[in-house]
């Protein structure tokens, strides 16, 4: 139980830490009464309930991780260009597997302002990432996991100095999800390293990337020598914003455990022939289709596709349509907010659809949207429940496009809001 102790232990330390922030920057937050009813306490005391995970939790202490990285050096980038990113990959993950720390300045070369803002972007990035992990419902530590690098393409920018774009493939099985190999099929990544005494080191590091994009679009406009401060600021902003949501999440599984959501499902909507075709299409793209992952992004295409693959009809008719036309498909079968408009307003012909209902009361073969500040930005379908002992759903497994996923726990995502679109059936 050791893990599970140090894991409680930190949960405990980052919390306390972003209450004193939240109060800091919101005004009239009630801390006292917020100490009282500690979210942390009421996710530990969730996680201390899946006795399967508990009764292992000697095991996995003592199991080593599973770690296997790989260089495909498809372009022949010399080794001591290639080694840098390697290192940084190795530790990486070798941190993150076990939910720990990870110091990124230590791979970086800081001979400039502009250096140490990519420094600390990646810091903030990582710290993030693992805050976002340690709060989840399930335990996200690693079993094992394989990471492909393919060293795809260069940009030579001086004798000096060189961008290198690593394509990077994950294949992850958590400790919190039964064995299921979580898949991410292509994630790009651009490094530049710089010549430093005969040595290569990096000194930028950007990466496509849901949470990377967030703390990204929140620099926008800052000043150049503002920005090391307001990297901390947004650090803190965006640890609120998973605090609001966990929170959400938190109250969601208490309520649909204390009082489950009758089920409302018909056998009009085939999941399995959603899934399936999810778990084929994920990472290519059916020729039937547009590709419109770089036209601002494939997601919706691929969900819309999903359901028309369980059975849902295309709606042509009514107030609210939602069909796919080579070259002028509905709004509603591309874009997010569109989707969801049709889903909640729809009441005649093509889907027939719940968005009201508890977050944690979707089956296989419904949709998932997450966003930030309202602003939603992506559609995944669920492929798989994440369940305790008592049968209560405690995360999903999601398949997507853009980025190219195959049952990844969509707490892991990146983003801080998620709302659920339950597919009943037809009209």
């Amino acid at each position: 139980m050791k893990r599970l102790f140090e894991t409680t232990k930190r949960l405990l330390i980052n919390w306390t830490l972003l209450l004193l922030v939240s109060c800091f920057l919101l005004n009239g937050v009630q801390t006292g009464k917020f100490l009282d009813d500690s979210p942390v306490q009421k996710r530990v005391e969730v996680k201390q309930n899946l006795s399967k995970n508990a009764q292992i939790e000697e095991i996995i202490e003592t199991e080593p991780v599973k770690e296997e990285i790989n260089i495909i050096n498809t372009i022949n980038l010399p080794q001591q260009q290639v080694q840098p990113i390697l290192n940084y990959y190795q530790n990486y993950f070798k941190s993150l597997a076990r939910l720990d720390s990870f110091d990124t300045t230590s791979y970086f070369y800081q001979n400039d302002l502009n250096d140490q803002i990519a420094t600390k972007f990646d810091q903030v990035y990582y710290d993030l990432t693992l805050s976002e992990r340690e709060n989840s419902l399930i335990d996200l530590t690693m079993k094992e996991y394989s990471i492909n690098l393919d060293i795809a393409a260069s940009d030579v920018l001086s004798p000096d100095e060189i961008n290198v774009i690593v394509i990077e493939k994950q294949d992850i099985v958590y400790n919190g999800t039964s064995k299921i190999h979580s898949e991410i099929a292509s994630l790009q990544n651009v490094f530049r390293l710089k010549n430093i005494d005969n040595n290569w080191k990096i000194v930028r590091h950007e990466k496509e990337d849901a949470l990377y994009g967030i703390i990204r679009n929140q620099l926008e406009g800052i000043q150049i020598p503002d920005r090391i401060v307001a990297l901390d600021e947004i650090k803190n902003k965006v640890e609120l914003m998973f605090l609001k949501e966990d929170e959400a999440q938190l109250k969601a599984f208490e309520e649909e455990k204390k009082d489950k959501t009758p089920l409302r499902d018909n056998a009009t909507y085939n999941r399995n022939a959603a899934i399936n075709y999810a778990h084929k299409w994920f990472s290519i793209r059916n020729p039937e289709y547009y590709d419109y992952s770089d036209e601002g992004g494939n997601c919706n295409n691929f969900i819309s596709q999903c359901l028309r693959a369980g059975g849902m009809p295309e709606d042509y008719n009514g107030a609210e349509t939602w069909y796919y036309d080579v070259y002028y498909p509905t709004y509603s079968w591309l874009l997010v907010d569109s989707f969801y408009n049709y889903a909640t307003n729809n009441k005649e012909g093509g889907l027939k659809t719940i968005t009201t209902d508890n977050f944690f009361s979707g089956l296989e073969g419904d949709i998932i949207q997450l966003g930030v500040n309202d602003n939603w930005l992506h559609s995944v379908i669920i492929t798989r429940l994440v369940k305790d002992d008592e049968g209560n759903t405690v995360d999903y497994l999601i398949d997507s496009n853009t980025s190219d996923n195959k049952t990844i726990p969509v707490s892991t995502y990146g983003y801080p809001q998620m709302r659920l679109i339950k597919i009943v059936g037809k009209n």
